[in-house]
């Protein structure tokens, strides 16, 4: 099990890679943000990087968990995502 310093920097990696994606002019972005919490239809989530852009006029929002595991992720986890 990883420490939770190491994952925050994994995080912050993370997102500094998708700040690139920001920077770049082949869509237009609104924002990247890290560690924010979004509110669902019932719970309030905490999302690792949050990446907002438009693209041929649409508004498309991805968000990003990130694991700094050792091992293969089960599908388990991947389906409660």
């Amino acid at each position: 099990m990883r420490r939770r310093n190491d994952s925050v920097e994994y995080e912050k990696v993370t997102r500094a890679i998708f700040q690139t994606l920001v920077d770049q002019d082949e869509a237009s972005n609104i924002s990247v943000e890290h560690n924010i919490k979004l509110q669902g239809k019932f719970l309030s989530h905490q999302i690792d990087v949050y990446w907002k852009f438009k693209s041929a006029g649409i508004e498309h929002s991805t968000i990003v968990e990130c694991k700094n595991w050792n091992k293969r992720l089960k599908q388990e986890n991947l389906l409660a995502f």
